[in-house]
């Protein structure tokens, strides 16, 4: 066999291979997808429940995607007997992948909030994820005064971020919530 033949011939193993692959990542990804998704959303749906405790039904809200993504909104859900609205918001910490549900009452003061998810260094970035800590948050309707924790910076400011869009999307889509 000559070297130009063998040369097409390791080019088309290659090829082939790389083509085997490729199909078999993306059908594995088509299989496993919904079990993400389904997995990602009662991860939402705890949160929902850990920050609005006496609530057992939501209703979705209609907004184009452009905004939540403007926000970094990944999940929104309006609590139906109080009117509260929970706004989960990715965001960055110390890491990428903060993940922070918010809850906004109807006259825009936090009523509650919880980290869904994370990266961070456990015992230095998840002192800011406390409930001692969180708690800053509720009852207010700013970030204005709430304490960042030293040597947690990273995540504190992470945190601040997502309660900051998530008032800053409650202002701008509150029309479409309540009407």
């Amino acid at each position: 066999m000559s070297e130009k033949e063998e040369s097409v011939k390791s080019i088309l193993s290659l090829t082939l291979i790389c083509i085997l692959v490729s199909f078999s990542v993306v059908l594995t990804y088509k299989f496993t997808k919904p079990y993400i998704e389904r997995s990602a959303n009662q991860a939402a749906y705890s949160a929902l429940d850990s920050i609005f405790p006496n609530e057992n039904s939501y209703s979705e809200i209609n907004v184009r995607s452009e905004i939540l993504e403007e926000y970094g909104c990944t999940f929104m859900r309006k609590a139906d007997n109080s009117d509260a609205v929970a706004f989960q918001i990715e965001t960055r910490g110390y890491q990428s992948g903060l993940v922070v549900m918010v809850g906004v009452a109807n006259d825009r003061n936090v009523v509650g909030l919880k980290v869904v998810k994370h990266s961070e260094t456990e015992g230095i970035g998840t002192r800011a994820m406390t409930e001692e800590y969180l708690s800053q948050y509720v009852e207010e309707n700013n970030t204005q005064g709430v304490e960042i924790i030293s040597g947690a910076t990273y995540t504190s400011n992470g945190i601040k971020n997502a309660v900051d869009s998530a008032l800053k999307l409650f202002d701008a889509i509150k029309e479409e919530i309540y009407g």
